[in-house]
């Protein structure tokens, strides 16, 4: 016995502790199952399909490399410029800007510049960043300060903001550790304010190009296509699809799991 009485609130600390940790060790047993399912044999990556086409942003949206560059001074030695398709986009934390760095290390680009903060704006520890899919704007998150901005790439101008820079919460423009921002690209484009996004997910993990111009009974519904792959869908587009559906249930579940054993379950100790 551990002499530790039932109903008194150290028992019920325990209780609530065991709860937890039931429920953290499942969540995290279902997140494996889901891993060792996504990249195992049956991931979307390995199904068949026709050439898959990209939809993340690509070299091409950059600069292209200055002809005539020679190898920079400061580039590591034993660097191959030759190994990377074009510059790099590399969020410098600590020294508060975005730089460009083509693949010889000559710096292409730079945020922000000397007068291209607007007074007042601030631009501190960015840790990540990524072009929008048209190439013309970057997208920041700023962790540590919590905030998201988005930066014109010709103008050098700050043309877009979310969280309050320096102050940390979850109210409106808020935020608290934010990571990873990624531009979504079509889900605007749908004239539903719910289904473009998800549809929009889906014909990017599938490399297929969805919606567009369709025919019903009632008539031809003109709408723009969502994704750039190919607008031919085969039948193992469709498995792949619901491999896709599965697992997000399956992740979606494991989450509702683990909240529900949280707050319901209770074991002796």
């Amino acid at each position: 016995m551990n002499g530790v009485a039932p109903g008194t609130a150290p028992q019920r600390r325990r209780d609530v502790f065991v709860r937890r940790r039931i429920a953290v060790v499942a969540t995290v047993a279902a997140l494996i199952l889901v891993g060792l399912l996504v990249t195992g044999g049956g991931s979307i990556a390995n199904r068949p399909r026709q050439a898959l086409s990209s939809t993340t942003t690509s070299s091409t949206h950059y600069r292209r490399q200055p002809k005539g560059l020679t190898p920079s001074a400061y580039l590591a030695p034993g660097s191959d410029p030759s190994v990377l398709p074009g510059p790099v986009l590399i969020a410098d934390k600590s020294n508060n800007r975005l730089i460009e760095v083509s693949p010889t290390g000559n710096v292409l680009w730079e945020f922000p510049r000397p007068g291209d903060l607007a007074p007042g704006q601030t631009f501190r520890v960015p840790d990540d960043a990524f072009y929008t899919p048209d190439g013309k704007q970057i997208i920041a998150t700023q962790e540590d300060d919590f905030a998201v901005t988005l930066i014109d790439v010709a103008t050098h101008r700050i043309v877009w903001r979310y969280g309050t820079p320096g102050q940390s919460g979850a109210g409106p423009n808020q935020l608290w550790n934010p990571d990873d921002a990624i531009m979504l690209r079509d889900g605007r484009k749908h004239h539903s304010p719910n289904a473009g996004w998800p549809e929009s997910a889906m014909a990017g993990a599938l490399g297929l190009a969805l919606a567009g111009p369709r025919n019903y009974p009632e008539g031809l519904v003109v709408d723009p296509w969502l994704g750039d792959g190919s607008a031919q869908a085969v039948p193992s587009d469709i498995a792949r699809a619901l491999h896709l559906y599965g697992l997000a249930c399956l992740l979606e579940a494991s989450l509702l799991l683990g909240t529900w054993l949280a707050t319901h379950l209770t074991l002796p100790i």
